[in-house]
């Protein structure tokens, strides 16, 4: 796997596809102990491990920025919606 893997060439992947450390890093452009951590808190999906080394199936790393995404849409459309209560009189 290159670790100039994006978000856009991450959808257009077979979700069976297995991403290491290297390409996390360029598709969420943090470190790698960032991406370690993000995992061990549950704020990205569980890696398998193989041969000492970790991966992270395409799919699921698409699912989890499709589903947080819609959570900020989400999140956006509810604060919005108590600024409008908030100044209707």
């Amino acid at each position: 796997m290159t670790t100039t893997v994006n978000v856009n060439q991450l959808a257009a992947m077979d979700p069976k596809s297995l991403l290491d450390v290297a390409a996390m890093t360029a598709i969420f452009n943090v470190s790698a102990r960032t991406i370690t951590r993000w995992s061990q808190q549950g704020d990205l999906p569980s890696p398998a491990k193989l041969g000492g080394r970790k991966f992270w199936f395409s799919g699921k790393v698409l699912a989890h920025i499709e589903q947080r995404l819609v959570k900020s849409e989400q999140d956006a459309a509810r604060r919005l919606s108590a600024v409008n209560r908030a100044q209707t009189p």
